[in-house]
């Protein structure tokens, strides 16, 4: 049974919602799934909850991904040892 889980913003109206899951029921029966089978969850989210880079509607986030990454390492010479202890 397939489950798809619509993430978008709040505000479409209940026929635009209506045809997105018919949509995607057809997509779901073009192969070969029969509709009764799909089930589909729409989870509406305010804008003001919604955080993306260069979001006009959102403060922006720091990029996390400007700093290096920190890898811990074992000081030169030094051995792991296993213990069974």
């Amino acid at each position: 049974m397939p489950v798809v889980q619509v993430e978008m913003w709040e505000g479409r109206t209940e026929e635009q919602k209506e045809k997105l899951m018919k949509g995607i029921m057809m997509a779901f029966e073009a192969i070969g799934v029969k509709k009764e089978r799909v089930t589909i969850i729409i989870h509406e989210t305010s804008k003001s909850n919604w955080v993306f880079k260069e979001s006009k509607h959102q403060k922006q986030i720091p990029n996390l991904t400007s700093r290096p990454p920190i890898f811990w390492q074992f000081p030169q010479g030094t051995k792991m040892k296993h213990s069974d202890k």
